[in-house]
């Protein structure tokens, strides 16, 4: 999982969540956002036009580069130490918020509604 590579970089690991939001991984996607804005004040700052380019192949370009810039400013102005703080950031939902928790708190209480999150406590749990 992308959030397993990403575990200590919390800000990049969300925005792949916000990135895979109703969409697959798509790691050349979040490689240009990542070296286009390569800090949360860039892509905080970021065009909305350019960035809707850049997501567009995700689909939701308009909503997800909306998301991204959102989150982006909440995290500049007060970054979010629990999956609790997460779930109020903005573009951010259960799917973030649990991620942070496993990935970054390190957390393996959680239960996850996504598959694929719940696959990998299965694995790491058993």
């Amino acid at each position: 999982m992308f959030q397993e590579n990403l575990k200590t970089e919390p800000f990049w690991m969300v925005v792949g969540c916000i990135l895979v939001n109703k969409a697959r991984w798509n790691p050349g996607v979040y490689t240009e956002v990542r070296r286009r804005w390569p800090t949360a004040s860039r892509l905080a700052n970021a065009s909305q036009e350019e960035l809707e380019r850049v997501v567009s192949l995700l689909g939701l370009g308009k909503v997800r580069a909306r998301n991204l810039r959102s989150f982006s400013k909440a995290w500049c102005m007060k970054r979010p130490k629990t999956a609790g703080e997460i779930m109020t950031m903005p573009g951010c939902g259960n799917y973030a918020a649990d991620s942070w928790a496993i990935f970054v708190e390190g957390r393996r209480d959680v239960r996850p509604l996504d598959s694929a999150l719940q696959k990998y406590l299965g694995a790491t749990n058993g």
